[in-house]
């Protein structure tokens, strides 16, 4: 992959972040493991398929508008390169969400609808599909400072459907909010594509 190098160094980072003590003591702060579901993040993402790739820049966000919901949004600008050439490729994702506590130790259930809009353009010309995904998943806190995800996500795009396998870890400091996402997805659309994504977040 053309992060391969950032990749692993990261992923050093990542365990040398987790194996790291907290800054403070339980005592020093009002914290019980929970799960936040409003934060920004800002990363990379490369995507392999048959007979191609993508890599590219990532912005998304989340944030708690009621009891229990919450609205969420991505932009993904990048390039690939397929049997065709090159190409650039903008990918939009708006939706709402909702969730649930499972226990007082840090352990949700959540589901989300979106819309996506989707753009390809390369010397030929430019081509937007739009569609929607419908997703279901768990997270749960394993330490004060990391969290262990995953779900299953039906998606369609211009009538072709597909489903992902969703997982992911976060890193993050209870004492300030800030840390890292990693999220892996895998379908079975007939182009095998597997997704790796890798994001600072800050938790607000």
């Amino acid at each position: 992959m053309k992060y391969l190098p950032f990749w692993g160094a990261t992923a050093l980072a990542l365990i040398l972040f987790s194996a790291a003590p907290a800054k403070a003591q339980r005592g020093d702060y009002d914290y019980t493991p929970s799960i936040n579901y409003t934060y920004l993040e800002v990363g990379l993402e490369a995507v392999d398929y048959n007979g191609g790739n993508e890599s590219g820049l990532l912005l998304k966000g989340s944030m708690v508008t009621a009891e229990f919901m919450r609205v969420l949004g991505e932009i993904a600008i990048g390039s690939g390169d397929d049997f065709f050439g090159y190409y650039d490729y903008t990918d939009l994702t708006v939706g709402l969400g909702g969730f649930t506590s499972l226990s007082s130790e840090g352990t949700t259930i959540d589901w989300t609808a979106a819309y996506l809009h989707l753009n390809w353009s390369d010397a030929f010309g430019s081509v937007t599909n739009t569609g929607y995904y419908l997703d279901g998943g768990f997270r749960t806190m394993v330490a004060p400072n990391m969290e262990l995800n995953g779900g299953l996500r039906y998606r369609e795009v211009e009538g072709f459907d597909s489903r992902w396998i969703r997982l992911g870890m976060v890193i993050a400091s209870p004492v300030t909010g800030h840390g890292f996402s990693f999220e892996y997805l895998t379908s079975d659309a007939p182009s095998d594509p597997t997704k790796i994504r890798l994001c600072y977040r800050i938790h607000f």
